[in-house]
């Protein structure tokens, strides 16, 4: 499917081996599709919408033979394409694949968006401790990234739940599978603050932090700061090893600072010397 150029031939491929797709089918099908959904065929399809309602379909018939990996890849695709088409806010013709995939996956009211993560979130928690770190932190991600965060009867969230698992795990989370999962909880406003306190120690116990991405960096520090969970030893390890950088040479861009700083200034952390070295062009 990694050759598809576009949602037709992706959905054209997967509809006619619909009978035999295996989950690994099904979940490459879906996480492919949101790095090819803006390129568009030259030629019309007529019957690409009852393409991709069948195979959504299928894929939540048979989602609970899915194993954890399967049903993580498959949820984030989903979650992707969803960000994407909603996030954009534009509306498409009638027979453009975004606008087809627009209603199956969202509906008029979110009411497809909620049935369909419904149905990952049943198949995933009775296998939930079966989830590697990547795989489940990805999970976490596509709740948090379509905002799916119900409520249980007995009081505990869905992400409570996700939580007693990642913890863990955590020990074997890298910097961008933990930042993944605390961007999740912040887009969600899911506080946990036993979650936030261990991943804060594990991220501080690192000898240093040269493997986490800058944008990793800023979604962490802006996590903590959006659920209000403050973590001193933390924002002082991420702010030490920001002000050692050569931020010409370095891939920090803009966003990732201002993000950094608007973090340090709302949980109140201070740090003189990153804030004087941000503050310096020189130091750009």
């Amino acid at each position: 499917m990694r050759s598809c150029q576009n949602i037709h031939e992706l959905a054209q491929l997967a509809y006619h081996k619909l009978d035999t797709l295996s989950p690994r089918d099904f979940a490459a099908f879906w996480s492919t599709a949101p790095k090819i959904l803006h390129k568009m065929s030259k030629q019309s399809d007529p019957e690409l919408e009852e393409k991709l309602s069948s195979i959504l379909g299928c894929t939540l018939e048979n989602i609970n033979s899915f194993n954890s990996i399967n049903i993580s890849r498959t949820a984030w695709g989903i979650a992707k394409i969803i960000n994407k088409l909603t996030e954009s806010k534009r509306r498409y013709h009638r027979n453009d694949p975004r606008q087809i995939l627009h209603y199956l996956l969202v509906g008029h009211n979110g009411e497809h968006k909620e049935f369909i993560f419904n149905c990952i979130e049943t198949s995933s928690l009775p296998i939930i401790d079966d989830f590697d770190s990547q795989s489940l932190s990805n999970l976490i991600y596509a709740f948090g990234l379509v905002k799916y965060a119900p409520t249980f009867d007995d009081g505990r969230s869905l992400f409570d739940t996700l939580a007693t698992a990642a913890t863990h795990k955590l020990r074997s989370f890298n910097g961008q599978d933990f930042s993944n999962m605390l961007l999740a909880y912040a887009s969600v406003g899911a506080k946990n603050p036993r979650l936030f306190e261990e991943t804060g120690n594990l991220i501080v116990q690192q000898n240093e932090l040269g493997a986490f991405r800058p944008q990793a960096l800023a979604n962490i520090v802006w996590a903590y700061a959006k659920v209000g969970e403050s973590h001193l030893e933390l924002f002082k390890k991420i702010g030490d090893h920001i002000v050692v950088l050569d931020l010409h040479n370095c891939r920090f861009i803009p966003q990732d600072l201002s993000i950094i700083v608007w973090a340090y200034a709302t949980i109140g952390e201070s740090h003189p010397i990153l804030f004087k070295k941000l503050g310096d062009p020189r130091g750009f």
